[in-house]
Formats: structure tokens, C-alpha cells, sequence
């Protein structure tokens, strides 16, 4: 209270909902924001999904108090966006950069949160139980045989995938939303991927926020399917209630990466290879020219298949109810 934001800084508040600004404005501390020389947002994510006013420019230098900072995803792909506590932030508006409120807050009283909550979630494949394969639900492929195009990370996560900016324009078609899949992840993307490939990528693959079109936007492009080390559970969740087939396959991951595949580059599509996924005995195929080696893929259980042969929940659920 009674400091100024520092000189050529543009410091932007918006609360997480008009409840909460309501409760701010109440004790008085919205306005000390404002007298500060804050400059108010509407309540909601704005920046912070790279909508609104406030987002990076290219070069430029921001910190948040948000939870994401990917690459684009407030703004410019080639800005730099920090993360840390709302403190701060607020002392480095104060101070023109980057530094801890040490000496600044010293009218706030000393309050320990709760701890950081320790991640005990494993993510696992679905396993066979004891060597029991599932059956194919009629409709459901028994063969897939496609082109690869490989993006060698780990963690790609949805901003990439599907970009922020586009998250909210509901008027994009399903060709536009194909067409901008993964340009945030690899602006040269399209000069890799031909139609029909599947994408094979690392470990984590769709982490990050839950935005369904991170797995609609690859249908729309055309990827029958994409098959990676392990996957987020919350992206799985959400391509199967699409329709959309995810296939866990870290043995084919790291035969690429020991044969160097795509290595120091963010997407390749190797010549001459292909993939030939056997349902009926879950097995996958990658052929280099003469060369074949065989993986286990984690198989997918009946009720997923169901949400695929349907065309996803909604689909699922109109038909289980006609």
C-alpha cells in the first residue's frame, strides 16, 4: 500500500471470479491494487490462457501468479513467462524486475499455508490381468498400418497440442482446428506430418490443462491415433469420450530414440518407416525398409472400444438410451 508500480511495467489483475473481486473491493485491498497503478481485468483467466488484454509481446518479459507458463501460452512463443507467488509478483512490479518481497510486506503477518501435496498418483497402463487379452468389440480395428511422424519430447503438453488462443473461438471448423494442431508445439509441423500418419511422441503426452480439443483437433487433422510412452490420465479421459484412440507404447519410444530418430529435432517423419498396430493380439510393428522389430502395446479395454466404435460418450450414450 501507497507504492507504485515501477516505470514501464504493466501490471494486470484480475480475480478468479466476481465473488472474489466483490470480497477484495469489500476490504479495500482491490482498490490498493488500482492506486498502486494496477491495471484491472474482468474476472477469469485472461492472460493466463492467452486471451484479453495483458499478453506477452514477442521479447518481452512477464511473471505470473497463474499455474502454466508454456511456450505461447500467454502470448508470443518468443516471450519469456515466469511463474511465482502472487508476492512475488506484486514486488517485482514494484521493483521494475524479477526479485522476493523481502522487506516490502512487512505489515503482512507471517501465515504458513498448508504444505505442498505430494503427488502419490501413478498413471499406469491398463495391464492384461494375468496374460488375458481383452476382445475386440465388433467395429473396433483389428489392424491399423499407417506413415509415423515422430515428435521426440516428453510432456507435450495441451497448449501445444492445441494452442490457447484458439481454445475459445467457437467458430472454428473442424478443417481449422486440424489445420493449427500442434503448430504450438512445432510451428514446421505440417512441413513433416502427411495425412493419415500416426504421431508417435514421449512420455506424458497431453499433460497439462484439460481442454478437450487437444484430442479433437488430431482427429480433425486426420491422425487415426497417437501413440506414446505413457499419456495424462485426464487427456486419456478425454479422447476416449471423443472417440479417439490412444495406444501406450514406451518399447516403440525408445527404439526411436536409440536409433536416434528425429534426435535433437522437435518433429521428424523418418523415410521409408511405417507402423502396423495388431489389435486382436496387441502387438505393434515398425518396419525400416527391410528391418522389422515388434513391441507390446498396453492394451484397451472393452468399454474404451465401445467409446471408439461409437464415436465417443455422447454418442454412446444416445445409442444406450435410443
Amino acid at each position: 500500500r501507497g507504492q507504485k508500480v515501477a516505470q514501464g511495467v504493466e501490471f494486470y489483475v484480475a480475480a478468479a471470479s466476481s465473488e472474489v473481486q466483490a470480497e477484495t473491493e469489500e476490504s479495500g485491498d482491490w482498490q490498493a491494487l488500482i492506486n498502486a497503478g494496477a491495471i484491472p481485468l474482468p474476472p477469469g483467466c485472461g492472460p493466463c490462457i492467452g486471451l484479453g488484454k495483458g499478453l506477452l509481446q514477442d521479447g518481452e518479459v512477464g511473471i505470473s501468479a497463474t499455474n502454466r507458463n508454456f511456450r505461447g501460452r500467454m502470448g508470443s512463443r518468443d516471450a519469456e513467462a515466469y511463474l511465482a507467488s502472487p508476492a512475488v509478483v506484486a514486488a517485482s512490479a514494484l521493483k521494475g524486475y524479477i526479485c522476493a518481497p523481502e522487506g516490502m510486506l512487512d505489515d503482512i503477518p507471517d501465515e504458513k499455508g498448508p504444505g505442498m501435496m505430494e503427488d502419490t498418483q501413478a498413471a499406469e497402463a491398463g495391464g492384461t490381468g494375468g496374460g488375458v487379452l481383452p476382445e475386440i468389440v465388433k467395429g473396433f480395428p483389428e489392424k491399423v498400418k499407417a506413415g509415423v511422424v515422430f515428435c521426440n519430447e516428453d510432456n507435450i503438453n495441451t497448449d501445444g497440442i492445441y494452442a490457447g488462443k484458439y481454445t475459445y473461438q467457437d467458430g472454428m471448423t473442424p478443417e481449422q482446428m486440424g489445420t493449427v494442431a500442434m503448430d504450438n508445439y512445432d510451428p514446421d509441423f505440417n512441413d513433416h506430418y502427411q495425412h493419415g500418419d500416426l504421431l508417435v511422441a514421449g512420455y506424458n503426452f497431453g499433460t497439462g490443462s484439460s481442454r478437450e480439443q487437444a484430442a479433437t483437433c488430431l482427429q480433425y487433422k486426420g491422425v487415426p491415433l497417437v501413440v506414446a510412452g505413457s499419456f495424462s490420465a485426464t487427456y486419456v479421459r478425454n479422447a476416449f469420450n471423443n472417440g479417439y484412440l490412444c495406444l501406450e507404447c514406451p518399447g516403440l519410444v525408445e527404439f526411436l530414440r536409440d536409433s536416434k530418430v528425429g534426435d535433437s529435432k522437435l518433429t521428424t517423419r523418418p523415410d521409408g518407416m511405417s507402423v502396423e498396430v495388431d489389435f486382436v493380439n496387441w502387438k505393434l510393428t515398425v518396419t525400416t525398409n527391410d528391418t522389422a522389430k515388434t513391441f507390446a502395446v498396453a492394451p484397451v479395454g472393452v468399454a474404451a472400444q465401445e467409446l471408439v466404435v461409437a464415436g465417443g460418450l455422447e454418442a454412446w450414450v444416445k445409442a444406450q438410451t435410443a
